[in-house]
């Protein structure tokens, strides 16, 4: 009895959970859980007419064990898919700016609802009606079906204007990469609320995007004096001072980024950079090694590593560092080309070759790889070899590159001149 009330239990559980599934579109629940049900049906029908014996038991306890792992292992994966991210102000975001989002969509109804208490003059039907429909937004987010995401907060905007709406709906906008329109969304809300850091935030990103990246670093610093305790926005705004040349800026904002969240790699991996830029190359390596400590597995911290100590002539440490880098991501041709000169400056020629051919492999239009293939081929009097690989850089190298262009031409034609010498004296000798 007590066998087949457990079951029944163990059934109705699983029966939830493709419900679940179905109503949240986790459609990895449903097969899995389908086989639950099964065999908790044939483990009732089996002790019913009293077939069920030890061997059968544990045949069907093994399936049922493996279920509920299933169970569990996407039952984690998810909550940390979907999980959110919460900021110094006790604000929950659906996205996670450490994953690469540094953009917001508004997670907890807290927030909506103390913006919909402070508004005046709206009945309380349309204030719910507008906080249901934002909810419900948020849901369809979470389920990345953004067309519904956006049509609920609009609808939530439709019954009561408001700044959460608004930055939610340009968040989406960011997410399935609508610039333009997310910009006109994240205006909407500043509308509402002058000092809407989740608008700022929104609007200097799609600035960025849309490559005008002074008035994004523009919006940021105003998002600084409404948050100066956000070292997101601090990051951001180092991190777009050292793509537009400016380091020492950079470097200011991501110490202060820094002293807020000293455990985000991403961050160190900036000041040090930062500090490469301004020639301060000791210092530098110290935040590369910091970004390792903190995340092994930054393919960029070793491979920066690498370069500052190949310019510090540390050649074996350099060597081994762009080996590090080579094995989180083998595919890339930068770092083949970059062992390539270590190699090459510690005389193992041949050994460089074949980092700049493994270069060229992965990208046969990498007109560095090819000059730097040519001149070892030369080095190494390999000269028929090294004419072929000047031939195919000067096809491919940019214009802006004069002074390496000139320096190629000018020795492939020596090599052509020495190439019609040989077959001059060739020629006299067998005719002597």
């Amino acid at each position: 009895m007590y066998f087949i009330i457990i079951n029944l239990c163990v059934l109705i559980f699983f029966l939830f959970l493709i419900v679940l599934g179905l109503r949240i579109k986790l459609w990895a629940f449903i097969p899995a859980n389908v086989l639950g049900v099964v065999v908790c049906g044939l483990a009732i029908f089996l002790d019913n007419y009293g077939l069920l014996d030890r061997l059968k038991l544990v045949m069907l306890f093994i399936p049922l064990i493996i279920v509920f792992i299933f169970d569990f292992i996407v039952t984690y994966r998810e909550i940390g898919e979907r999980g959110t991210d919460k900021d110094e102000t006790g604000v929950s975001y659906l996205t996670r700016f450490i994953l690469g989002e540094p953009f917001k969509v508004i997670g907890n109804d807290g927030h909506i609802s103390a913006e919909l208490e402070r508004i005046q003059g709206v009945s309380v039907s349309d204030k719910t009606q507008a906080f249901q429909a934002w909810k419900m937004g948020n849901q369809a987010y979470r389920r990345e079906e953004y067309k519904e995401a956006l049509e609920m907060y609009d609808l939530s905007n439709s019954w009561v204007v408001t700044a959460s709406a608004n930055v939610n709906q340009s968040g989406v906008l960011l997410k399935i990469d609508r610039y333009e329109e997310s910009l006109k969304y994240a205006g909407n809300a500043l509308n509402v609320d002058a000092e809407c850091v989740e608008a700022l935030i929104n609007q200097a990103y799609a600035n960025e995007k849309l490559k005008r990246v002074q008035d994004a670093a523009d919006i940021l610093n105003a998002a600084v004096d409404i948050n100066p305790e956000s070292y997101e926005i601090l990051f951001s705004l180092a991190r777009l001072y050292l793509d537009m040349g400016d380091a020492r800026k950079s470097l200011d904002y991501i110490s202060r980024s820094i002293r807020l969240n000293p455990d985000y790699d991403e961050a160190w991996h900036i000041k040090g950079r930062a500090l490469r830029s301004l020639g301060k190359s000791e210092e530098a390596l110290k935040c590369f090694d910091q970004v390792i400590k903190l995340n092994s597995n930054h393919y960029a911290a070793h491979f920066n590593k690498g370069q500052v100590l190949n310019e510090l002539d540390f050649n074996d440490d350099a060597i081994a560092c762009f080996d590090k880098a080579l094995k989180i991501d083998k595919k890339d041709h930068n770092a083949w080309n970059e062992r390539g000169l270590v190699l090459n400056k510690k005389g193992k020629i041949s050994e460089a070759i074949k980092s700049y051919q493994h270069a060229i492999k992965l990208k046969p239009d990498f007109d560095d790889a090819w000059m730097n293939l040519g001149l070892a081929q030369d080095n190494s009097g390999k000269m028929n070899h090294a004419k072929v690989s000047y031939q195919n850089y000067l096809k491919i190298a940019p214009k802006e590159n004069q002074k390496y262009i000139q320096i190629v031409q000018k020795r492939l034609e020596e090599l052509e001149k020495g190439a019609k010498s040989q077959k001059k004296m060739k020629a006299a000798s067998k005719a002597a």
